[in-house]
C-alpha cells in the first residue's frame, strides 16, 4: 500500500506492506481521506518526538469496512487507546490514561491506504456523507469540543476564540448555536473574513481590544505570548483554556494578569464520551467544515502551507485511489 513515512529526520512516500490485525480486537479500515493537523506538523518538525520509527502520521481518519461496503462511514482520531486500568482510566477520565497510544504517533496512523484500528476506538459516521467534510470533526471537532465543554459555562456570555484555522472554525458554530457573542482574534485578515462569515460579533488582532468583556477565553494558536495576552483580557473569575499539544516558550505571563481568579486549563486528548457528544451535536447543529483535498502525492503541499501558516481552512488529504 501506499503511505507517507517519517523516519524522525525525514518524510516520504513509500510502498509497504498492508498490515495484518494481530487479534480479534482490531479491524482493518481502508483509508478515504485523512485531515492534516498541527500535531502532524509539530512531529515533522521535530518539535514533538513519536516513541515509533518510522511512523506513518494522520489521526484525523476516515474510512471504511471492506467487509461491510464503502457506505458505512467509521473515523479514528489522535487517541487510539488507553489501558483501561490505570488510576485516570477507572476515574472515567482515559484521556489522562497513563498508557494511552496516539494514532500516527505511537501506532501508524491514517495517511496509508489502509490503518489497523481498535474496534472499540472508532467513531461511527453518518452513512453516505462526504468523508472530506467529516475528517476536519475526527480531531480539529472533537479536541474543539472538548475546549468549549471545558472552558466555556452557561453564564459565560462573551468568549473570545484566539487564533482561527481549522478547529476554531468548527468551535465558533457551537458557540453561536447556544446564543454566545465570540470576538476572534487573529493576525491573519483573510482568517478574520472566515470568521466574520460564520457569525463572529467582533474581530481584531492579538493586541486589540473588543467592546465586551470577555468571560471565557479559548486559545488555539502554539504561543505563550497569546496565551499571556488571553489571560491578560480574560475577566476576573473568567477561564482560559489552552488548546495545544506544543507551545513555544520564552514569554512570561505577569502574575497581575492572573489576579482575581482566573482559571488557566490545558486541554488533553478527549474522551470517547466526547467524540460521540460532539458528532451528536455536530450533525444537530449542523457544523459545515471548510476544507482543501489534495491528493496523497501532493501531501507537501499541504505541509508546507500549515508550516508557512497560509492555510485558514482544514487541509484534507484523499488517500483512496
Amino acid at each position: 500500500m501506499r503511505a507517507f513515512l517519517f523516519d524522525g529526520e525525514k518524510a516520504y512516500l513509500k510502498e509497504v506492506p498492508v498490515p495484518t490485525p494481530p487479534s480479534e480486537r482490531y479491524k482493518l479500515m481502508k483509508v478515504i481521506a485523512c485531515g492534516l493537523c498541527r500535531t502532524d506538523i509539530h512531529i515533522l518538525n521535530g518539535e514533538i518526538k513519536p516513541p515509533k520509527l518510522p511512523v506513518i502520521p494522520g489521526h484525523q481518519v476516515v474510512g471504511y469496512f471492506p467487509e461491510e461496503g464503502k457506505e458505512k462511514l467509521y473515523g479514528i482520531s489522535w487517541l487510539y487507546d488507553t489501558c483501561g486500568k490505570c488510576f485516570y482510566c477507572r476515574r472515567g477520565e482515559e484521556n489522562l490514561c497513563d498508557n494511552a497510544r496516539f494514532t500516527g504517533f505511537s501506532v501508524d496512523g491514517g495517511l496509508a491506504e489502509y490503518i489497523l484500528v481498535p474496534k472499540d476506538f472508532v467513531f461511527q459516521l453518518p452513512s453516505g456523507a462526504d468523508p472530506y467534510s467529516l475528517a476536519p470533526l475526527m480531531c480539529a471537532g472533537i479536541i474543539g469540543y472538548r475546549t468549549f465543554k471545558l472552558g466555556v459555562n452557561e453564564d459565560h456570555e462573551n468568549v473570545a476564540l484566539w487564533g482561527f484555522g481549522a478547529s476554531a472554525h468548527i468551535v465558533i458554530q457551537i458557540l453561536k448555536y447556544f446564543g454566545k457573542r465570540v470576538a476572534v482574534f487573529s493576525r491573519n485578515r483573510e482568517s478574520l473574513r472566515v470568521a466574520e462569515e460564520l457569525g463572529a460579533d467582533w474581530i481584531g488582532g492579538y493586541e486589540d481590544k473588543p467592546p465586551f468583556r470577555i468571560d471565557s477565553s479559548l486559545t488555539f494558536a502554539p504561543s505563550t505570548k497569546i496565551v499571556a495576552r488571553a489571560v491578560q483580557l480574560t475577566r476576573k473569575g473568567g477561564t482560559i483554556a489552552v488548546n495545544a499539544i506544543h507551545l513555544d516558550e520564552g514569554v512570561k505571563i505577569p502574575f497581575n494578569y492572573f489576579y482575581g481568579e482566573k482559571k488557566l486549563l490545558i486541554v488533553t486528548n478527549y474522551t470517547r464520551r466526547d467524540g460521540r457528544e460532539f458528532l451528536e451535536l455536530a450533525a444537530k447543529i449542523p457544523v459545515r467544515t471548510k476544507y482543501q483535498v489534495m491528493d496523497l502525492e501532493d501531501i507537501w503541499d499541504g505541509i508546507n502551507l500549515m508550516r508557512d501558516r497560509k492555510q485558514r481552512i482544514a487541509v484534507v488529504v484523499r488517500v483512496e485511489r
